[in-house]
């Protein structure tokens, strides 16, 4: 683990979008469903514009299942004052998905991501994404959510975890056959990381497990390398920790992937 965003600050009526698919609205951006984006309706490259009305006390956004190439981040305070930017990320699907560059096909996974940080703002702002996706299809954004970072424990002790859960249709036959019908298959993160019981660990266990339970929220997470997964996910199981030491806690901890 290394970052959390808790408290989703953005809702629905806080987001104005330039164009939209009659189907795939900007609601679906603040809902729990990835696979249920946003979409633009312009597939000639040009740039759709999302802009978002931030509240105070935030200093971070972060896209979910993005079909883009690129976004530009621009942010201006309450008078209309630029701030920040604007910034071009480019968007590499495969690095964002796996966490580092991956030598594979390019007919693998890609659920393109974006975090990003910001200087925290004690007032109100806005941020605007132009979001262009030049291969010849619609951009879109499945999730977006913003907020104040929570920072934790980011180097987990060595043995931090990935691998994935089929959801597909599986069924043995009387006769011996099978059947299989492939579904989602998502991944899994999950590890134990050492940390101060009074402040850290109890900060995990009440503000975020007993508080959010199994919600998907935004995570971000590292491992020894500094190789980076943002991902949207929520605990599979509560996490736990063993009192090992007279003032830290060792937390295990499971992340399931959000359909």
């Amino acid at each position: 683990m290394k970052e959390v965003i808790i408290e989703n600050v953005i809702e629905n009526a806080d987001i104005t979008v330039d164009e939209e698919d009659t189907v795939y609205t900007k609601d679906y951006m603040v809902d729990n469903y990835p696979k249920r984006p946003w979409k633009a309706t312009d597939i000639l490259g040009g740039a759709a514009t999302i802009t978002i009305d931030m509240p105070s006390g935030c200093d971070a956004i972060a896209l979910f299942n993005i079909e883009a190439t690129e976004v530009i981040f621009t942010m201006k305070d309450n008078l209309g004052n630029p701030i920040d930017g604007p910034t071009t990320y480019g968007i590499d699907a495969l690095t964002s998905y796996y966490g580092m560059t991956v030598g594979i096909l390019d007919n693998q996974i890609k659920r393109a991501t974006l975090w990003i940080d910001y200087t925290y703002q004690s007032n109100v702002h806005t941020i605007t994404l132009a979001i262009k996706n030049s291969t010849g299809s619609v951009a879109a954004v499945g999730i977006m959510r913003g907020g104040l970072n929570t920072n934790l424990p980011y180097n987990p002790r060595i043995g931090l975890k990935e691998g994935l859960i089929d959801y597909s249709l599986k069924k043995s036959n009387a006769n011996g056959s099978a059947y299989y019908q492939k579904k989602d298959i998502i991944r899994t993160f999950s590890g134990s990381s050492l940390m101060g019981r009074n402040k850290m660990f109890y900060k995990v266990m009440a503000q975020i497990a007993q508080t959010k339970g199994e919600e998907p929220l935004a995570w971000k997470i590292t491992d020894l390398g500094e190789n980076q997964w943002n991902v949207f996910a929520g605990f599979k199981g509560m996490p736990s920790g063993g009192h090992d030491f007279t003032n830290y806690t060792n937390l295990s901890w499971n992340l399931v992937e959000a359909l």
